[in-house]
């Protein structure tokens, strides 16, 4: 049957063999899946959620077909449980995970209580339109096919065959992978000090998207090399670029005289924005920005 390209992953609505190649003629296996991965789609849209917190606001409706969708205590959400879920389209993928599914009948479910922008997904929590695509990420229905850093951007034909059937049962859905899962998440915690000359040190804390060593508290670095860049902008609106720096580390010092050049008044507030960079993808389009 059909399956969804969720740019790192797919997901696949049966038990079966997700099959990928450059076009129909060449297509190889690349992996099997026992179990399925709901899909269906939101009949009304997640409101927008910026904060750190569990979001007891916003609502919505999603529709799974035959699926259901499985409760669980506040406790167990927090506690990294309850139903995952990927919702939006590519490009704009948010990750959450929900409580509470009040049943409507037919599928359909009010669902309530969610963690937001998972994984490195937060730019994307106010980005949902009405009709978007919605899939529960139980993992035994998840493949993560892998076409290696060549094949990012790539367009390649993806077909999954439902156990059981032919090769020839469903067509092919072509997708060009876009490596989200190689993008460096988003930093946190940005902040400024300045001094006498109207240098102003800039600092960040990075995050990770490996798992945090328990024993010693260090968090991976993901990449070969420690690398951020630092856009500077005219206003506060992000439309006008006026200057760009990268540094090895999550401080950056901008001297006086380089926000001259920049067009900045020096020692003034500053428009920033800040991505790590990924020696495989390049800047990341997970970014923090704010006005300092």
């Amino acid at each position: 049957g059909p399956y969804v390209a969720l740019d790192s992953f797919a997901a696949v609505p049966a038990a079966g063999e997700l099959l990928v190649g450059d076009d129909d003629t060449n297509l190889q296996s690349r992996g099997t899946v026992s179990a399925s991965a709901p899909l269906g789609f939101a009949e009304t849209v997640l409101g927008a959620w910026t904060r750190n917190l569990v979001d007891e606001t916003n609502t919505f409706t999603v529709s799974l077909g035959d699926d259901v969708f499985n409760s669980c205590t506040r406790d167990v959400l927090l506690a990294n449980g309850g139903e995952f879920w990927a919702y939006g389209a590519p490009g704009r993928w948010e990750i959450g995970s929900s409580a509470q599914g009040d049943s409507l009948g037919s599928g359909r479910y009010v669902l309530s209580s969610h963690l937001r922008g998972l994984f490195g997904t937060e730019n994307n929590t106010g980005n949902h339109q009405a009709g978007d695509t919605f899939v529960l990420l139980r993992i035994a229905g998840m493949l993560r096919p892998d076409t290696g850093v060549g094949g990012i951007g790539q367009t390649k034909s993806y077909r999954a065959v439902t156990k059981g059937r032919s090769t020839n049962s469903v067509p092919s859905q072509t997708f060009a992978n876009t490596g989200e899962g190689l993008q460096p998440l988003r930093p946190v915690n940005l902040r400024r000090s300045a001094n006498s000359s109207n240098d102003i040190t800039l600092s960040c804390d990075r995050r990770s998207r490996l798992a945090m060593n328990n024993s010693t508290g260090a968090l991976p670095l993901g990449e070969s090399a420690e690398s951020y860049a630092w856009d500077f902008y005219s206003s506060g609106a992000f439309a006008t670029r006026v200057g760009s720096l990268v540094s090895t580390t999550s401080t950056l010092t901008i001297t006086s005289a380089q926000q001259f050049a920049f067009g900045l008044t020096p020692g003034a507030a500053v428009n920033v924005r800040v991505h790590q960079v990924s020696d495989s993808v390049g800047a990341s389009s997970n970014y923090l920005q704010a006005t300092l």
